[in-house]
C-alpha cells in the first residue's frame, strides 16, 4: 500500500472512525482502524461489532492495499504531523511495517493484516428517510441525555426515532424522566416522498457518536431488519437496531395541569446551577431542589445539602394552584440547557405528580421529570 493525502482530511477521518473503535476487545483487530487505499481514495473504518463508522477521503494512491493500525497510536501521530501532506507506505517482505512521512517527521509503525477484520453490515438502499444533518443533530442533543447508560435496561438505553410525512420526533426515557423533541418538516420539501411513517429504536451510544460527527447538508437514513445506516457526505454510521418494546411515551406526558408557571429559562437555569454548587459527591442523589410558590409572582428555589443552603426567588407568572414539590436538580438543568427558548412553561399536576417543561407555543419539545421526596 502506498498513498499520499491531506493531513487535515486524514485527521478528521481518523477522529470519526475512532468513535466506533472498541476500547477493550477479545478481538484485538477491533482496537485498530482499518485503512483501505484504492481508486483515488482511502477508506477508514472503526467497528466495535455494534457501531461502525466509515469515512472516505481523496488520496493519490500509488499502490492499493488494506491494513489495520492501532487507533490510539494513529490518532496521536496524525495530530502531531508537521506538514499539510502525509505519505503512507507499507514495506515489502515479511515485516508488517508501515512508514508514515510528513515534512521532516518519519514514523515506522507496526500494522496488522486486515484479513480477519469484520465487514460492516450491508444495509440496502431501501426504506429511505432524509433529514437535514443539523435537524437530526438537534433532535439527538435535546434527548439523548435522558437515555439510560446501562445497556442491560433494554429499551431505556435507546432513543426512539419516529418519522411521519410532516415531522421527525425523537424520545428518550430512563425511568425517571422523559425527553421529547420534534422537527417539523416543510410539507413542500422535494424529499417528501422519503418521509414515510416509520419508527426505530436505536442504541443511545450510537446516537451520542452520531451527534458528534454530523455537520451540514442532508443525512440519508436506510434500514434493514436488524440495522440502521446514516449516510452523510463521505461518511456513514451503521448501528444495530434494538428489538425491545419502547414505552408508550404519549401516555407518560401529563395533561390537565393544576398549576402552570411561565418563567425565564436562563434565570431558572442560573438559580439551579448556583444551588448545585453546594452538592458534594454524597449529595448527588439525596439533595433535591425544591420549588414552591406562595400566591405571588415568585418561585422559591430552595436546596439544603451537607455543605449549606440556597434560598432564591425567581420571577414567574403563575396560573392555578400553588406548588410545593422537589426534583433531582441535574434532571432539571440538563433539560434547561438544551432548550433554545427564552421563556418556557412548567406544568404541574399537584405536588406529587411529574413536572413538565414545554414551550409557550407549539410542541417542539417536552421534558417530563418525576418528583422526589424532600
Amino acid at each position: 500500500m502506498k498513498f499520499m493525502t491531506d493531513t487535515a482530511d486524514l485527521l478528521e477521518a481518523v477522529l470519526h472512525a475512532q468513535k466506533a473503535v472498541a476500547q477493550r476487545s477479545s478481538m484485538q483487530l477491533l482496537e485498530g482502524i482499518l485503512l483501505e487505499a484504492s481508486g483515488g481514495q482511502v477508506r477508514l473504518v472503526g467497528y466495535d461489532m455494534e457501531i461502525g463508522i466509515q469515512a472516505v477521503i481523496p488520496a493519490d494512491v500509488s499502490e492499493p492495499g488494506i491494513i489495520v493500525v492501532d487507533s490510539r497510536m494513529l490518532g496521536d501521530i496524525v495530530r502531531k504531523l508537521p506538514d499539510p501532506l502525509v505519505r503512507f507506505e507499507t514495506l515489502a517482505g515479511d515485516k508488517e511495517i508501515v512508514q508514515i512521512r510528513s515534512g521532516r517527521a518519519f514514523f515506522s509503525v507496526n500494522y496488522r493484516a486486515a484479513d480477519s477484520y469484520p465487514v460492516l453490515p450491508e444495509v440496502a438502499r431501501e426504506n429511505r428517510l432524509v433529514l437535514p444533518q443539523r435537524a437530526l443533530q438537534s433532535l439527538i442533543a435535546r434527548t439523548v441525555f435522558a437515555c439510560a447508560t446501562d445497556e442491560s435496561r433494554g429499551s431505556l438505553s435507546g432513543c426512539l426515532l419516529e418519522s411521519t410525512p410532516d415531522m421527525a420526533l425523537m424520545v428518550a426515557i430512563d425511568g425517571f424522566r422523559l425527553a421529547l423533541a420534534r422537527h417539523h418538516r416543510d410539507t413542500e420539501d422535494e424529499n417528501s416522498e422519503a418521509y414515510a411513517v416509520r419508527s426505530f429504536l436505536i442504541p443511545g451510544k450510537a446516537m451520542r457518536e452520531l451527534q458528534q460527527i454530523l455537520g451540514d447538508g442532508d443525512v440519508e437514513i436506510f434500514t434493514s431488519e436488524n440495522h440502521i445506516l446514516f449516510e452523510f457526505g463521505t461518511s456513514r454510521l451503521v448501528s444495530r437496531l434494538m428489538k425491545d418494546d419502547f414505552l408508550n411515551y404519549q401516555g407518560i406526558i401529563p395533561s390537565n395541569e393544576l398549576s402552570l408557571i411561565t418563567v425565564n429559562k436562563e434565570a431558572l437555569l442560573s438559580t439551579i446551577e448556583r444551588s448545585m454548587l453546594l452538592l458534594s459527591a454524597s449529595d448527588q442523589t439525596r439533595s433535591p431542589v425544591r420549588f414552591s410558590t406562595h400566591g405571588d409572582d415568585n418561585l422559591e428555589v430552595y436546596m439544603v445539602t451537607s455543605r449549606g443552603t440556597l434560598d432564591e426567588q425567581v420571577k414567574i407568572q403563575l396560573i392555578g394552584d400553588d406548588i410545593d414539590c422537589s426534583f433531582n436538580p441535574r434532571y432539571i438543568v440538563e433539560a434547561l440547557r438544551v432548550i433554545p427558548d427564552e421563556r418556557i412553561n412548567m406544568a404541574f399536576k399537584g405536588n406529587v405528580g411529574p413536572g413538565v417543561l414545554r414551550p409557550l407555543e407549539g410542541d417542539a419539545f417536552a421534558y417530563v421529570i418525576l418528583p422526589l421526596r424532600p
